[in-house]
């Protein structure tokens, strides 16, 4: 093969990948209702592997296998009103729109997706009045494809919570913290865009067996920062133009 068309496919393959990462310019955008396929990693946390547990033959590893029912929140709805409704194993699907509030997820395996037509996503926004967008302690938790912007605390943080994906989020000037999982086991940060926080960006604590990667941070005080935690992997993120990198 030439040098020439090695190079042109070089070319067509990064035109792609920023393609799928920041949105394609297609006249037809796709509709994107999942961004978990082709995930660089698959946990699964096994409640008998820790010492003070009794054995179990179940493990959060097969929750994809859990169908549960689907709640689709329209622009104008509550998603909160949704999660309440929910019970392990639900989705909820929001639709493009702005929702003005603060979501609590107390139960496990529950995934909160938002729906992206023609580019637009499903916006929460604090109005700089609101302190937190997403709160999560539940196992087997799922956030994808939200914009999240204006608040004054954090855009996603766990408490306790095993075994959670946080993927594919835009995230902007949302207080102290972009994404913050703590006390957590097995989780995922992947394929976010975070921008303007007054600390980190995404800051990972007393955690284990954390993957961070293919995140874009930028333009925050401190880019990624894992403190007190065991096991964690930090690759091929762009972190830049903040304070502190890493």
């Amino acid at each position: 093969m030439s040098s020439g068309k090695i190079l042109a496919l070089v070319l067509v393959v990064g035109a792609f990948a920023g393609g799928a990462y920041y949105g394609s310019s297609q006249h037809s955008a796709p509709v994107i209702t999942k961004a978990s396929e082709g995930a660089s990693y698959g946990g699964g946390y096994d409640k008998s592997a820790d010492t003070d547990a009794t054995p179990s033959t179940t493990t959060a590893a097969a929750k994809a296998d859990v169908q549960g029912q689907v709640h689709v929140v329209e622009d104008g709805e509550s998603i909160m009103a949704a999660v309440q409704q929910a019970v392990p194993g639900d989705t909820i699907q929001v639709m493009p729109g702005t929702y003005h509030e603060t979501v609590y997820i107390d139960k496990d395996n529950i995934s909160i997706i938002g729906v992206i037509q023609e580019g637009q996503r499903a916006t929460l926004d604090g109005e700089k009045v609101l302190n937190d967008a997403i709160l999560y302690s539940g196992n087997n938790f799922v956030v994808e494809n939200l914009k999240i912007t204006n608040y004054k605390g954090n855009a996603i943080m766990g408490q306790a919570g095993n075994n959670f994906e946080i993927r594919n989020n835009v995230i902007v000037d949302t207080g102290v913290y972009g994404i913050f999982p703590q006390l957590g086991k097995n989780g995922v940060v992947e394929y976010n865009v975070i921008s303007g926080i007054e600390d980190a960006a995404i800051y990972v604590g007393m955690s284990d067996n954390i993957h961070v990667a293919y995140n874009d941070v930028f333009d925050s005080v401190a880019g990624i920062e894992i403190e007190n935690s065991r096991h964690a992997i930090v690759e091929n993120n762009y972190v830049h133009n903040n304070t502190g990198g890493f």
